[in-house]
This record gives structure tokens, C-alpha cells and sequence, in this order.
């Protein structure tokens, strides 16, 4: 039992030197609070995926809203092109699209009437083939008024990245 004693006042005298030097810590509640410390680090971002982005018309850039390396998100408006040349010019594509839709429909009704009189045998073949000849150069007119405003439209629509679509300012927005 002597050693036990013994022991028990070896910690006791442990327990209170420990106890005697221990510092005294100040505490506090915990709160929510915002950090107010940032930190500046360096670093090399390269991007994921990188488009070259080229018109298929020409025209004098008025707005380039994006620098070398920006990031550009979708939908974001890239370049976008003076267009009044290209504007008036399918102004002008529509104006001829117009005039052959119209003498296509003259041609038409020409026709008509020419094929039902020659039915009859009141015209002569020649003017009924000429009837129809006429037909069909009107037809190739508005064919080709058709594609012709197609071109210009084309030279006027906005680009986006990958796929190109159709607007009525010659733009360029990512896709």
C-alpha cells in the first residue's frame, strides 16, 4: 500500500504544478462573419477549346467588344460589320425578286389564256409555243431573282460560333 501512496502523490504533486503554471485563455462566442482577406497568386490559364473565327463577306468592323485571349460565352456579340453596302444590295436583290415574281404571274395568266384559245384552234401554234416559251423564261427569272437575293441575304446575316444563322445586322456572336 506504501507504493500506491506513493504514486497517488507523485500525480497529485504533477496535477497541481501543471495546474499552478497553466495559462489563462481568453474565449469568445462563435459569430458568422465575412473574410476579409484576399490573396493574389500567379498563374496560366489556357482555354479548353479555341475557335478561329472568319467572315464570308467583307465589311468595316464598328464594334469588337472582345481583345485577343478574352473569354467569350455564349450568345456574346464578337464583331459586328458595317452592312449598309450589303443592305442596299438586297434591297435591291428583293426589288428584281419582286419584278420577276410579277412578270412570272403575267406570264402565267399570258398562258392561259393563249393555251385555251389554241384549244379551240384560234391561235396559231407558233404563237401558242411563244406563250409558252415565255413562260419558261419567266419561270428561269424568278429562279434566278430567287438565288440572287439568297446571295446577298447570306452576306448579310450574323455569324455565330460554330454554326451561322440569319439576322438582319451583320453580326458575330458565339454560338
Amino acid at each position: 500500500m506504501g507504493k500506491c501512496v506513493q504514486a497517488i502523490r507523485g500525480l497529485l504533486l504533477i496535477l497541481i504544478s501543471s495546474a499552478l503554471s497553466a495559462e489563462t485563455v481568453e474565449t469568445q462566442a462563435v459569430t458568422r462573419a465575412t473574410l476579409q482577406e484576399t490573396a493574389l497568386l500567379d498563374g496560366v490559364i489556357e482555354a479548353v477549346q479555341q475557335s478561329t473565327v472568319s467572315a464570308q463577306t467583307s465589311g468595316t468592323v464598328v464594334e469588337l467588344p472582345f481583345d485577343v485571349d478574352d473569354s467569350v460565352a455564349a450568345g456574346d456579340l464578337i464583331v459586328r460589320l458595317e452592312d449598309s453596302e450589303q443592305q442596299a444590295r438586297l434591297n435591291q436583290a428583293e426589288a428584281g425578286l419582286q419584278e420577276a415574281r410579277s412578270g412570272l404571274e403575267d406570264a402565267r395568266q399570258q398562258y392561259q389564256r393563249i393555251e385555251a384559245i389554241h384549244e379551240r384552234g384560234l391561235v396559231s401554234r407558233q404563237e401558242f409555243d411563244q406563250a409558252r416559251n415565255n413562260l419558261s423564261a419567266a419561270q428561269a427569272r424568278k429562279g434566278g431573282s430567287d438565288r440572287g437575293r439568297s446571295t446577298q441575304a447570306v452576306g448579310l446575316h450574323s455569324y455565330y460560333r460554330p454554326l451561322w444563322r440569319h439576322s438582319h445586322r451583320t453580326a458575330c456572336r458565339a454560338w
